[in-house]
């Protein structure tokens, strides 16, 4: 119980965080400051519910099944048969269109009739197309993850999937011990974490431990990482083929492809990148979105991570999620 009340409390500071940044943006300008905690109160009992229900956090993300996250009712954020409600659905449809995807799907930072699905939701009855559409958004989730999701679901002849990717792919969850992995990749994270612990107390280990870490482990970790999304990009063409269905893969937007930020953004930015994570974050992405973008043309891929380049609005929350308005934007790419 107290490893438990532990990871609830780490749970609480994490999703509190996106509110919590004297920098951050204001995630939807309608809302008064009153509804944005009360939104910021909903996604922290969400997330503390996500945790009790498994236990641990970690294997909260790794669940390969997401009809396990528990349902939650709350004024602005709602989670229904495990999955993130989505505004104006019709109550009959000839198609359905599923998003896949991570925290940025899943859109804890906005109302339910902002996120992501409710605003493509909209736009798609606007065209009168006669399409619903379901958001599959799970914390933490890796491409790999969203394709058993995938294979999970009853998909077949005139369904559309939307595959939303780019983040969490880019290894940094390997490092933390945050997604499953083969035997070997296991091996690299208990040495990287042995090494880890001991250098608080040897200088000499500290600086075996940072060598490690950049010269083997890190590289190593986003090679894998993108070596399995290309993998699960395969994996995904041939059942689609098997079954009928039609996708696209989404490259994703961050702050670090936004070639315009306000001052505001700059300041989230430079707060991103003066922590460790954020420094290794950015390696990771040089490194591994320049071989995503190459995989587009290959697997019928959309490059939205390119699409909020030029804007000159404020779009992002944090480094990576966005706001009413990006949602808005990212919907009509």
């Amino acid at each position: 119980n107290n490893r438990i009340k532990r990871v609830l409390i780490k749970a609480e500071q994490k999703s509190s965080q996106n509110f919590a940044h004297p920098e951050s943006v204001i995630s939807d300008p309608s809302m008064t400051q009153d509804d944005l905690r009360q939104l910021a109160i909903e996604y922290d009992e969400h997330v503390k519910l996500c945790v009790t229900h498994y236990g641990n956090w970690s294997i909260a993300i790794k669940s390969e099944d997401p009809m396990h996250m528990p349902d939650y009712q709350g004024q602005f954020l709602n989670v229904l048969s495990g999955l993130r409600v989505t505004t104006n659905q019709p109550p009959q449809f000839k198609q359905r269109l599923y998003i896949f995807g991570g925290s940025t799907v899943f859109c804890g930072e906005v109302s339910d009739s902002l996120t992501l699905s409710s605003q493509l939701q909209v736009l798609i009855n606007k065209a009168n197309y006669s399409a619903t559409v379901i958001n599959f958004g799970r914390h933490g989730s890796t491409f790999r993850n969203r394709l058993l999701f995938c294979e999970r679901c009853n998909l077949g002849e005139g369904d559309i999937v939307l595959f939303w990717f780019g983040v969490n792919e880019l290894g940094w969850k390997l490092m933390e011990g945050k997604t499953q992995v083969s035997f070997f990749v296991s091996i690299l994270q208990k040495i990287s974490e042995t090494l880890k612990f001991f250098s608080k107390y040897l200088a000499l280990l500290d600086l075996v431990s940072k060598i490690f870490q950049f010269l083997i482990f890190h590289p190593f970790c986003r090679s894998y990482a993108y070596f399995e999304t290309r993998q699960s990009l395969k994996n995904l063409k041939k059942l689609s083929e098997l079954r009928g269905f039609k996708y696209k893969v989404i490259l994703q937007p961050n702050l670090l492809t936004k070639k315009i930020r306000t001052p505001r953004e700059d300041l989230m930015l430079q707060f991103f990148l003066s922590r460790a994570k954020g420094r290794i974050t950015q390696k990771l992405l040089n490194f591994s979105y320049p071989r995503f973008r190459m995989l587009l043309s290959q697997f019928d891929g959309v490059d939205a991570s390119l699409s909020l380049t030029q804007t000159d609005r404020e779009v992002f929350v944090d480094w990576v999620h966005l706001n009413s308005e990006g949602n808005q934007l990212i919907a009509r790419v």
